[in-house]
């Protein structure tokens, strides 16, 4: 009886070993995704850098330019030269978002074009010339409306004023912030710097939509035919509706310290922004990565039923044949990841896991040449399967419902364990 039970230890302590030992098999599947992932990046690169990539709107601002007198060393005048920006007063943000799809190679590749309309309100020139302490407008170098827009090819049509046609925007030489291409409309030592200006907007991008809070009241209210979008950026929406047909999202924003400054190289733009991100409905490596971490789950669970089986049937099961249990398992990796970027995760996902459960099941059936065994590892595989693709399907709770779950399969199994002892006294 000893000499039974140390051959029973030994026995399933090599199979612990040999499930271990699989493992090394993850980082392989992971290095596969990984090159995978990096091709699909590769393709959604290129399609975006044609199209209209990623978008940030920043502003408007009113810019002026302006000479400041100063002290010098012998206490004569001289006159920097210095620039302000103002944000505005209130900034309305209106219009819709349409998508569209590309395809390109595997992959889908999501687009927008924005039809946008921004009615900005500015304080008058005289209040914002006094609080520059700007006496005589002779002090004024030049005045303009700044407009930022982080990809500029993305421009479907002139960028004008709504009310005034023949004023048109021009890209802005003058670096007025780091690596933010600025287009900008000058006006003339005689014009008034305008109150009040609608600009429409029509853009091309992809991947993210995201504005700037830079004004005192900031409101936008965005619609798309998007439905599965995530709010980015700093502000979350005050209204988010979202049905399969379509999304709708509010802001109101009121910012207490509006971006008013002569210090424009020190002013963090990103801290303002918020936006919207277009989630990318075929993202089937992230599923793929999140099941191979149950991996070591599946080879435990389906090695301890067969070397239960093993000891309460008289199975003879060597290592050998264990081993090629592990890789059908792993297999399974390899086929999920193959199909799915031909027929979407939930087909692939079928295909795979039936493929697999019928290796196994007519494995187990030419080893045992028994029903009840074979049914066994059936059900067993089909409740894992089932179970993975319910939790890779959650999002916050599946690891609540993943815990419980195991919990219950490893009281079964305990069980199982005290009918198979019980078994083993019985026959002897």
């Amino acid at each position: 009886m000893e000499k039974e039970t140390k051959k029973h230890l030994f026995k399933g302590i090599a199979i612990a070993a040999l499930s271990l030992g699989l493992l090394i098999l993850i980082p392989i599947i992971g290095s596969i995704i990984s090159e995978r992932t990096r091709f699909q990046t590769d393709v959604i690169r290129e399609v975006s850098e044609k199209w209209g990539a990623q978008q940030t709107l920043y502003g408007p601002f009113l810019l002026i330019e302006y000479r400041a007198p100063t002290l010098g060393d012998h206490q004569e005048t001289l006159y920097q030269r210095k620039q302000a920006i103002f944000s505005p007063t209130l900034q309305t943000i209106t219009g819709n978002v349409a998508t569209t799809t590309k395809k390109r190679s595997l992959y889908h590749v999501t687009l927008f074009n924005t039809d946008l309309l921004i009615d900005a309100q500015f304080d008058p020139q005289e209040k914002l010339l006094a609080s520059l302490n700007i006496e005589d407008e002779a002090f004024v170098i030049s005045k303009k409306i700044i407009y930022g827009i982080s990809d500029t090819k993305g421009l479907s049509e002139e960028l004008s004023l709504a009310d005034s046609p023949n004023k048109t925007f021009a890209l802005d030489d003058n670096s007025i912030l780091y690596k933010i291409p600025f287009l900008s409309i000058e006006y003339t030592k005689d014009e008034q710097t305008p109150t009040r200006i609608k600009l429409p907007l029509k853009l091309k991008g992809s991947a993210n939509l995201k504005f700037l809070a830079n004004a005192t009241s900031t409101k936008v209210n965005l619609s798309s035919d998007y439905h599965d979008l995530k709010y980015i950026g700093n502000y979350l929406p005050d209204q988010a509706d979202q049905d399969k047909e379509a999304t709708s999202s509010a802001w109101n924003i009121y910012q207490p310290l509006p971006i008013n400054t002569t210090k424009i190289d020190g002013v963090a733009l990103e801290n303002y922004t918020f936006g919207i991100e277009f989630l990318e409905l075929n993202d089937f490596y992230t599923k793929v990565d999140r099941s191979i971490k149950y991996a070591l789950l599946f080879i435990g669970l389906t090695f301890i039923v067969f070397y239960f089986l093993e000891n309460i049937k008289n199975l003879k099961i060597n290592l050998i044949q264990y081993a090629l249990i592990g890789f059908a398992i792993f297999l399974n990796y390899i086929l999920l990841l193959s199909f799915a970027e031909y027929v979407g995760f939930t087909l692939s996902y079928v295909i795979s896991s039936c493929a697999t459960i019928l290796l196994i099941v007519s494995f187990t059936w030419k080893i045992s040449k028994d029903k009840n065994s074979t049914s066994t590892i059936f059900g067993l595989l089909f409740l894992l399967y089932a179970l993975l693709y319910f939790l890779l399907e959650l999002k916050e709770t599946a690891l609540l419902v993943g815990s419980i779950s195991i919990f219950v399969i490893l009281a079964a199994l305990m069980q199982f364990s005290i009918k198979m002892t019980a078994s083993n006294k019985e026959n002897q």
